[in-house]
């Protein structure tokens, strides 16, 4: 009997999972429920959705089978999110202008971008981003030690890139003291 209300209650369970699951996410049984997840986010993103507005960003930024990127829409949809202060949206709207995506490349305002994301939200890939444009000079002046500072950041997050490039600057001593063991760590 035991073995059976068991059953019993998982299946209701489960079923109650997958109901708040379809309803959320896809809209509801009926027969006009949204098929793309552009249909799914966009209304959540016209209302506000935060989250919605940068997923709807990322998902104008990215190609599919079906669809091009749209990087006009993707930049409207990030900043949108990034103007309330959404970090990952900054360090989106940061990679499309640095690499010239739908708007006019600009080191110097991606860097701007960057440099909000990683102090905002002490957000590692912005973080190691800006040490990239700090390493290579672009955008800001060449400078390594603010590199070195911003790699450092980053790697204290575990970023795997920042901490391998930490190492070689330690092995090619680039703006700080050449040291083999620190390098090797």
């Amino acid at each position: 009997m035991r073995r059976f209300l068991f059953i019993a209650m998982a299946v209701v369970l489960l079923a109650g999972v997958t109901v708040w699951y379809v309803h959320y996410y896809l809209g509801g049984l009926d027969g006009d429920q949204p098929r793309s997840p552009w249909e799914i986010l966009q209304p959540r993103a016209e209302k506000g959705d935060i989250r919605a507005q940068y997923e709807l960003g990322l998902l104008y930024l990215t190609s599919e089978k079906r669809r091009k990127p749209d990087y006009g829409e993707a930049y409207r949809w990030l900043k949108k999110a990034a103007d309330t202060g959404h970090v990952p949206s900054r360090y989106a709207l940061a990679g499309m202008i640095e690499r010239g995506k739908g708007v006019k490349q600009d080191y110097r305002k991606a860097a701007e971008f960057y440099r909000q994301a990683a102090s905002l939200g002490n957000y590692a890939d912005a973080q190691f981003a800006l040490g990239q444009l700090y390493f290579d000079g672009r955008g800001v002046a060449h400078d390594y030690s603010a590199a070195f500072d911003w790699y450092t950041r980053a790697a204290n997050q575990n970023h795997a890139a920042a901490q391998y490039l930490i190492g070689s600057m330690y092995a090619q001593g680039w703006g700080i003291k050449r040291d083999p063991i620190e390098a090797y760590k």
